[in-house]
């Protein structure tokens, strides 16, 4: 049921698990997230990458590298930027958050 990432082995101290609603967190392991990514590759447009990302992670949790590579697949800055909020509440280490700026086309993008 909870796959190879329970226990949380994954994140060191830093990780912050919390999730905006009642849900308990769930900490996708590296190979997880990898499958997640193939399946949003194999997506042509943005909204189906999108759909699969919010469902994969509706209560799941990962670092923030591995979210600036989710963003990467998403084609139009607008979109990435839509998905970066909601990644937000669900990367453990925010204080990484930073590295998903790379994924963003344009500087306004950030401050957004």
């Amino acid at each position: 049921e909870y796959g190879p990432a329970y226990p949380p082995t994954r994140p060191d101290s830093h990780f912050d698990t919390t999730l905006p609603g009642p849900a308990s967190p769930y900490i996708m392991s590296s190979l997880e997230v990898e499958d997640l990514l193939q399946a949003v590759q194999r997506q042509t447009f943005d909204d189906g990458k999108m759909a699969i990302i919010r469902d994969a992670l509706r209560e799941a949790v990962i670092p923030a590298d591995d979210a600036r590579q989710l963003i990467s697949t998403v084609s139009f800055d607008r979109n990435r930027i839509e998905l970066a909020k909601y990644l937000y509440p669900r990367v453990g280490d925010r204080q990484n958050f930073y590295r998903v700026y790379d994924a963003l086309q344009y500087q306004s993008s950030i401050q957004e």
